[in-house]
């Protein structure tokens, strides 16, 4: 009444005791990947859809003819083959997906996450367990709010959304800095399956190249004594810090050189540098030179002049010779700072 060839399984819909149907649920249970052919002489659509609907590959009415045989047969070796070679694909995938250092989340087109690896857990807090099945705009770690709309941004578009140097402090100690790439996942029908989320992190690039940027930034700061040193250590310190500065020296000691310094190494290292000699600025001219004007605010304006504040924005700028300032331009920088 039933036979086994190697991973398929033939047999019979009426046997002693239970039914093929009762067979095929336990053999899909035991061996999911065990192709099953039913047979029967009492053929019905009740007993067709159930064999389907539990994983039968195909369902042969009595007699059974030879060349029908052959053919299920061919088609149960072709169905196996193909179901080895995608185990061995997935299981590559999973390989892969596990080893990569990088953050990788996968979301369906809706934004639940289907999978993460094990980077996920170490850079943004979550274990895998808590996280599939959620909504990525759920979470409340790291950066998973821009996650978010990066892949929301990538399923509109229909194309890969980077974000570089995206803060991924929060839950960790000290600075993480982290680029994050989104990626939809699309049929070739143009159907989207959902998206492909990786953070990498580039904490450690950026600390060299933050390194690298000092280095060259100290290098104009020349000596060997306690007191370079000190001053070396204080640029260092002020590097990321906004708040106002105020450097202090005789003239021809390199007041100028650690201005600079503090650009190049603070993270405005790519903004604009902007130096203003109060010196040379007379009251009037100082504040116009600052806020700039627009064409006709003045006669002899003919033109729009952009201040010296507004092209230093997300920079740096420098007021030298500062107590050569009238006490109401001293006072409108104290209103600035």
């Amino acid at each position: 009444r039933q036979m086994c060839i190697r991973d398929s399984l033939y047999a019979d819909i009426i046997l002693g005791g239970q039914t093929g149907v009762d067979l095929l649920r336990d053999a899909k249970q035991t061996y999911p990947g065990i192709e099953v052919i039913l047979i029967t002489g009492a053929p019905s659509v009740e007993s067709a859809s159930e064999a389907l609907r539990l994983g039968a590959l195909d369902y042969i009415v009595k007699p059974v003819r030879k060349d029908t045989l052959l053919r299920t047969a061919a088609m149960a070796f072709k169905h196996m083959a193909l179901n080895r070679a995608s185990e061995v694909y997935r299981l590559n995938l999973e390989a892969i997906f596990r080893s990569v250092h990088d953050v990788l989340l996968t979301v369906d087109d809706d934004l639940n996450l289907v999978d993460i690896n094990d980077a996920a857990e170490e850079l943004c807090g979550i274990s895998r367990q808590d996280a599939l099945g959620t909504s990525l705009e759920s979470w409340d770690f790291g950066c998973a709010e821009i996650c978010a709309q990066a892949m929301r941004d990538a399923l509109s578009r229909g194309e890969t959304v980077s974000i570089p140097d995206v803060d991924c402090s929060r839950g960790h100690v000290g600075m993480r800095v982290a680029e994050i790439s989104a990626t939809p996942l699309i049929r070739r029908d143009g159907t989207v399956l959902g998206g492909l989320v990786a953070v990498r992190d580039l904490t450690r690039v950026r600390e060299l190249e933050r390194e690298l940027h000092e280095e060259r930034a100290m290098r104009p700061i020349v000596g060997r004594s306690l007191n370079i040193q000190k001053v070396r250590a204080a640029i260092r310190a002020f590097a990321d810090d906004k708040r106002p500065l105020l450097i202090r020296g005789a003239p021809g000691t390199g007041i100028d050189r650690v201005a600079d310094a503090v650009h190049q190494t603070g993270p405005w290292r790519d903004r604009p540098l902007v130096t203003v000699d109060c010196s040379t600025l007379s009251q009037a001219m100082f504040e116009r030179e600052l806020r700039g004007h627009a064409r006709g605010a003045f006669p002899g304006a003919d033109r729009v002049r952009i201040g010296k504040l507004e092209r230093a924005h997300g920079g740096v700028i420098v007021f030298r010779e500062i107590g050569a300032l009238s006490p109401q331009n001293q006072l409108l920088i104290l209103q600035i700072l």
